[in-house]
């Protein structure tokens, strides 16, 4: 993990959420763009950061340290927040969806509470930070992505939002449906699977999905 010094301006505020409710002896550090380690804090976010972007991470795990720390020692400490909390829906819970509904297997994770944290919407942040346009929403949350854009929720904020990239959970949802949400609002949908092979909605190998304005 690099943790070289670097600089340069960038103009859009990124929201990252991450979730790694993973039993700690089975990690692998997934992130959205098949980047190693912690997307949420050392790789993509981290250089919006430094490029002088505002990054609001959200972590189900109390990672809050390790990613001040990083972003302090890059010189971005004051750009970079981080909220401990489960991402979810206006009106559906954070817990209720993906890997984290599973109280055997939120146990197993290395650095979760004994109780799960607060839910928390994107629409939440947004208020909380004063954020007024999104230039990245960075999802990675281990099929919690089917509660924040689930069919009862009011997605409007979505149109404040540039560009979104997501890992997809298909077991814990109809993807296809989620996508489509997505499209209402307007974005140009670009899916792939893990080997960064473009596959239909349908697909099984679905595994990635990015947004961006069309």
């Amino acid at each position: 993990m690099s943790e070289t010094r670097t600089a340069g301006r960038a103009i859009s505020d990124i929201v990252s959420v991450c979730r790694h409710a993973r039993p700690v002896s089975t990690a692998r550090w997934l992130t959205s763009f098949a980047a190693p380690l912690t997307e949420c804090y050392t790789t993509r976010s981290l250089w919006a950061a430094l490029a002088g972007a505002r990054v609001v991470a959200v972590e189900a795990q109390d990672f809050g340290p390790e990613i001040r720390r990083l972003a302090a020692h890059n010189g971005v400490g004051e750009r970079v927040h981080v909220e401990i909390a489960l991402t979810g829906g206006i009106v559906t819970d954070g817990a209720s969806a993906g890997v984290v509904a599973d109280d055997r297997r939120w146990a197993a994770t290395s650095h979760g509470a004994a109780q799960r944290p607060t839910s928390m919407s994107v629409p939440q942040i947004m208020v909380a930070y004063d954020i007024r346009r999104i230039g990245l929403v960075k999802v990675d949350i281990e099929g919690g992505e089917f509660a924040v854009f689930g069919r009862d929720e009011d997605l409007r904020w979505l149109d404040r939002v540039e560009q979104a990239a997501m890992e997809v959970h298909r077991n814990f949802g109809d993807a296809a449906a989620m996508v489509g949400r997505f499209r209402q609002h307007g974005f140009a949908i670009d899916l792939r699977d893990n080997a960064g092979t473009p596959v239909p909605v349908t697909s099984e190998r679905l595994d990635y999905a990015y947004f961006r304005r069309s």
